[in-house]
């Protein structure tokens, strides 16, 4: 089991979007910066009045639930993510917005549409999951039409720092173990990734962080990256003990974010 094996993140860590839900209501919630994430990132999705779109692990959908009012009426936005029980949540979260015309199962590294199909590829916060990333990408790139738009949401190496720190201070495993998204494709690394298919690549930051005042929206967090909760059950104990007891002191339980984006266009040849 890890972050890039694909059996167990579409047949257990994203099974359903429940685990997800946890880390989305802890940002959602606790996040400082008065611009959401989501609202934040649609401003770099420029594309014609008339366009097709592709979201590739789209998740819940939330993208285009928080924005769903700012879609222009010309788009046409395709949904893919290799759960069903996320593709299910997202129908659900979106039915009532006309511009999603389908949500398919499907691999970022065997996309199933023609080359040059859409205008604008979204690949928000899953590009670290993908075990063969330049096939990933290349896909990516296969199915933009020259000059179409990617953008491409993650994290930078100092991301949540500080549950990572209570994790390994108390011996806490969980799914991504030593390795974190940012070591994978991050703020830092990932343009480098992009290079040779994309160019006039962009590195955007959304300055932020989480201001938790209780323990448990931390403990659901971890949590949800846990592999084997019946054996961690009592090191969180201990973790939300602590976090407790920090809290008591200082007011609130502060965590670094570091999140941002890139924006590059697919070569012309």
């Amino acid at each position: 089991m890890s972050s890039t094996d694909p059996g167990f993140l579409r047949d257990h860590q994203y099974k359903d979007s429940s685990n997800l839900q946890a880390r989305i209501d802890l940002h959602g919630r606790y996040s400082t910066n008065p611009q959401p994430f989501w609202t934040w990132a649609f401003d770099f999705l420029d594309v014609p009045a008339e366009a097709q779109i592709l979201e590739v692990g789209c998740g819940t959908g939330m993208f285009w639930q928080v924005n769903a009012d700012r879609l222009p009426p010309g788009w046409r936005v395709t949904l893919t993510d290799l759960s069903t029980g996320m593709l299910g949540s997202a129908r659900a979260n979106l039915a009532n917005v006309p511009q999603v015309v389908e949500c398919q199962v499907a691999d970022v590294q065997l996309l199933p549409y023609p080359d040059a199909s859409f205008d604008a590829v979204l690949a928000n916060f899953m590009l670290y999951h993908v075990p063969d990333r330049r096939q990933g990408i290349a896909e990516i790139a296969r199915v933009l039409r020259p000059g179409g738009l990617l953008i491409a949401a993650t994290n930078g190496s100092t991301h949540l720092r500080e549950i990572r720190d209570l994790e390994r201070r108390f011996g806490i495993e969980t799914l991504f173990g030593a390795t974190t998204s940012a070591q994978a494709f991050g703020l830092q690394n990932g343009a480098a990734q992009l290079e040779g298919l994309f160019d006039h690549i962009a590195c955007e930051r959304h300055e932020n962080h989480l201001a938790v005042p209780k323990p448990e929206p931390v403990i659901a967090h971890i949590r949800s990256k846990l592999a084997d909760r019946g054996r961690a059950a009592d090191r969180l104990e201990v973790v939300r003990a602590h976090i407790a007891k920090h809290i008591e002191q200082y007011g609130e339980f502060r965590v670094t974010k570091a999140s941002g984006l890139f924006v590059a266009r697919r070569k012309e040849s």
